[in-house]
């Protein structure tokens, strides 16, 4: 790095010397006389006798054009000064330029090999970290070699042990069958007699354990196909109680609700017969006035007027069988119900048919019946009425049945 600064001072001073060395040269240069001077003025000032008395006006211009021309040098020489000492600043300020350069590379350089010398130091750790933890692994393993080496020496020596003490064993019998040779050779015939037996046995057990499993697995097979026949039967049976005890339930509380509605079905029954006569038209239906407020036209109190009319008879029995019809189309009747069954309700409308309270009059004995008649008419609401019948179906009784006849 030092080696560098000193050459390029040195190339800096070089530069300096030459332009300076050219500047004193040009001023050392002589200056040439014109023609028209020499034939004027020679060596000495000496003025040849043929020329003759000289003008003082050509004097006077040859003066002033010499006065020019050292103008014009004198010019030029400080052109040429003021271009050198331009150049002088230039160079040196690309000198400078040059230096700040260099400065601030060789600054980048420092910083690049200060960052390569931190990585090369972070590397350097790493490694020697992984080196430890490799150096640490490999001793937990020579370890854990040398636990399972010292455990196969025991086990070792331990069998050792045990085939000595078993060889001793062997020399104690081999000597006890060499003094009784003939009762080792009947033991042997009886231990190979003993040994095919138990081989024998063994097998008769194993064919027997696996005809035990074969014969528990069809005895659970059967089991289990039993126990689902069963909860088949005893489900059947279960459905079969409970629809014989709905049934029994059922026509109990028909029976007790046709008891108790036993004297309001003999009410009932004399207005559905005068009702069945003024209607002509429906047999199962009837329509009865709810209070002498509500039913009745304005401006006819007692009820006459259009009651008395075969004309509006035969409106109302239409009216009553389109409201009929609407209602047995929405209606979802429950299934297992005799069908002579019945029961009635008390209608409030708007005028626009709109259905606003439904009352059970005469229930039928059984919930569902009535509850399904309930949300029929209901679930039919607008119900078909004309404006100008509005006053007689504001409020009015009507019976439900499940067929239309």
């Amino acid at each position: 790095m030092l080696d560098r600064w000193i050459g390029f001072i040195f190339a800096l001073l070089l530069h300096l010397i030459l332009l300076l060395g050219m500047y004193y040269f040009h001023l050392q240069e002589p200056t040439e006389i014109p023609i028209e001077s020499k034939a004027v003025l020679g060596d000495g000032d000496f003025i040849p006798e043929e020329i003759g008395t000289i003008d003082e006006s050509v004097i006077q211009a040859e003066e002033q054009r010499l006065a020019l021309e050292e103008r014009q040098k004198q010019e030029a020489e400080s052109k040429r000064e003021r271009e050198a000492r331009e150049k002088e600043e230039k160079a040196q300020k690309e000198a400078l330029e040059l230096v700040e350069l260099r400065k601030k590379q060789e600054l980048e350089k420092q910083a690049r090999e200060q960052h390569l010398e931190k990585l090369k130091r972070d590397q350097q750790q790493e490694l020697e970290a992984l080196t430890q933890l490799k150096q640490q692994k490999e001793r937990e393993a020579l370890e854990l070699e040398q636990q399972r080496i010292v455990r196969r020496e025991e086990e070792t020596r331990h069998q050792q042990e045990k085939n000595r003490e078993r060889q001793q064993e062997l020399e104690r019998k081999a000597d006890e069958l060499k003094q009784r040779e003939d009762e080792s050779q009947r033991e042997k015939a009886r231990l190979a007699q003993q040994q095919a037996e138990t081989v024998h046995k063994q097998r008769e057990l194993e064919k027997q354990e696996q005809e035990a499993k074969k014969q528990i697995q069809h005895d659970e097979a059967k089991q289990k196909a039993a126990e689902a026949r069963k909860a088949r039967d005893l489900a059947r049976q279960q459905e079969l109680e409970e629809k014989q005890l709905q049934k029994k339930l059922e026509e109990k509380a028909r029976k007790e609700q046709a008891q108790r509605d036993k004297s309001a079905e003999k009410k009932l029954k004399a207005e559905e017969e005068a009702e069945r006569k003024r209607l002509l038209a429906e047999e199962s239906e009837t329509l009865v006035p709810a209070t002498t407020k509500i039913g009745r036209p304005d401006g006819d109190p007692e009820g006459q007027g259009t009651h008395n009319s075969r004309g509006d008879n035969s409106r109302r029995a239409q009216i009553i069988g389109g409201i009929q019809q609407k209602v047995r189309g929405v209606w979802v009747r429950p299934s297992g119900l005799p069908k002579e069954i019945s029961c009635s309700y008390r209608i409030q409308l708007m005028p626009d048919g709109t259905v606003i309270r439904v009352e059970l009059v005469k229930s039928s004995g059984y919930e569902l019946f009535d509850k399904s008649a309930e949300k029929a008419i209901f679930a039919a609401s607008p119900l078909p009425i004309p404006a100008d019948m509005y006053d007689e179906f504001r409020s009015f009784t009507t019976r439900l049945t499940p067929s239309s006849h």
